[in-house]
């Protein structure tokens, strides 16, 4: 794979990356793994039929056997996205999937694995102007066993999220607009393995007021959480619910920050502990926009984690995803502009909520990072996007540990020409491979592809 673009910045990243080797309490060495320009154990491309197709992978989950299912979608002959599905075995790519509901956009956002290795899919599709949440259930092999659409006449719903408990039970998020108003309510439904609606619940702010779930997870006892923000005038504030296994409401929090100026949470995962951890980011009057974790309990009872101001100042800080290591750090990445281009950034908290380690990655163009997952080994991987000139974007992907000699390793993916397509956008692991997915742009002629890197060590 050739490289190009600011080496110089690059290997600036790379230097800083040493100081990812933080000691663990008990000093423990794990396997080294140092590279500063790692090549991918193997890649994939997913293309769509269209000549010059806009393509984009969205999720990627990791399951036994080397499998790693890919979802997001990819543009037809007729200018329309379809919803698509990849199974990749051991970097082999088995088979794609797409889904055309009614002749016009689909596309999946997230995807999770149910019991017996069925996939579920959820996103949106066109139909008759309106656009609908979308649920679709796939075999081990590929074949729709049944799909769900929830939709209203003139309105626009999205799903964004969607789990699985250990019954089999599927729940969804999502957000349900109108064209013709400014307000939003929050959606969660669930359904049972075999399709029939268990429960439904929404959330609606009141006039002029938008709510978005933007993430969501599940509990051991079928209980779900699910984080995003309510938008009321412009004033942005967190929200984070628990929804009970029976559709009950257990509670719902709201957040606004220290000095009530307004906050957000983008992404939830579950904490060893109990309860989850969200992250995503808050206003304040001292240091403008800055990087946000919250504790949730189960029973609601929230901790605010030192907010990452990156030194202070009154740039901006904001994180988009977060993971929990092996070693029960608390992993959250994003972007800064202390150097007054949006850089990638990545802060390792403990589990009482203070900061261990905060780096960012500064680059003559910038970059931030979209996504995180955590090894088997103490480690963790960030991918998202690195602009190595004025006009071209690529994805980048950042190996860091928790443990002393942990190991490092860093790789850009080049985009064969200038192009504004390269980022990463999810990333699962599993032992220790890192499967990292998103967009670039292969020739000319492609507009923009599905890429999933595999990297093993």
């Amino acid at each position: 794979m050739s490289r190009h673009g600011s080496i110089r910045a690059f290997v600036l990243l790379c230097s800083i990356l040493l100081l990812f080797l933080a000691p663990s309490a008990s000093g423990a060495t794990k396997k080294i793994i140092l590279d500063p320009a790692a090549e991918p154990s193997w890649q994939v491309a997913v293309n769509g039929i269209a000549s010059r197709s806009s393509d984009a992978a969205t999720d990627v989950i990791m399951t036994s056997g080397g499998v790693a299912w890919v979802a997001g979608a990819v543009e037809d002959q007729s200018g329309n996205h379809d919803l698509s599905l990849t199974k990749i075995v051991n970097g082999v790519r088995k088979w794609t999937k797409t889904y055309d509901a009614y002749g016009g956009p689909d596309a999946a956002r997230q995807l999770a694995v149910g019991p017996g290795g069925v996939v579920y899919t959820v996103g949106l599709s066109y139909k008759s102007g309106a656009v609908g949440l979308l649920l679709v259930k796939w075999s081990p092999g590929g074949a729709i066993l049944w799909k769900r659409r929830y939709d209203i006449a003139a309105a626009l719903i999205t799903g964004t999220g969607v789990v699985v408990d250990k019954a089999g039970n599927v729940t969804v998020c999502g957000y349900e607009s109108w064209l013709m108003s400014s307000t939003g309510k929050w959606v969660m439904r669930s359904y049972t393995p075999g399709g029939a609606l268990r429960w439904k619940w929404l959330y609606a702010p009141g006039s002029g007021g938008t709510a978005v779930p933007e993430d969501i997870c599940v509990a051991g006892d079928g209980s779900v959480y699910a984080t995003g923000y309510l938008d009321n005038s412009g004033v942005q504030t967190a929200m984070t619910v628990r929804v009970s296994a029976a559709g009950k409401k257990l509670w719902m929090k709201t957040y606004r920050g220290p000095d009530g100026l307004g906050a957000t949470t983008s992404a939830i995962v579950r904490c060893p502990s109990g309860g989850v951890y969200v992250c995503g980011q808050v206003q304040t009057s001292a240091h403008n926009q800055d990087g946000l974790v919250m504790r949730y309990a189960p029973n609601g009872a929230r901790r605010v984690f030192a907010l990452d101001t990156a030194g202070g100042g009154t740039h901006n800080e904001r994180f988009n995803d977060l993971t929990v290591t092996s070693t029960k750090k608390i992993i959250a990445v994003g972007s800064s502009s202390v150097s007054g281009t949006y850089d990638c950034r990545s802060v390792t908290y403990r589990s009482d909520g203070t900061l261990a380690v905060a780096l960012t990655f500064p680059g003559t163009n910038g970059g931030g990072f979209t996504c995180v997952a955590a090894d088997s080994m103490g480690g963790f991987v960030a991918g998202g996007y690195w602009w190595t000139s004025a006009t071209n974007c690529e994805l980048c992907a950042v190996r860091g540990s928790t443990l002393t000699g942990g190991g490092w390793w860093a790789t850009l993916f080049p985009n064969p020409v200038a192009s504004t397509a390269g980022r990463a956008t999810a990333i699962a692991a599993r032992g220790n491979v890192v499967v990292v997915v998103g967009e670039y742009e292969s020739t000319v002629t492609s507009d923009s592809d599905q890429i999933v890197l595999g990297f093993v060590y």
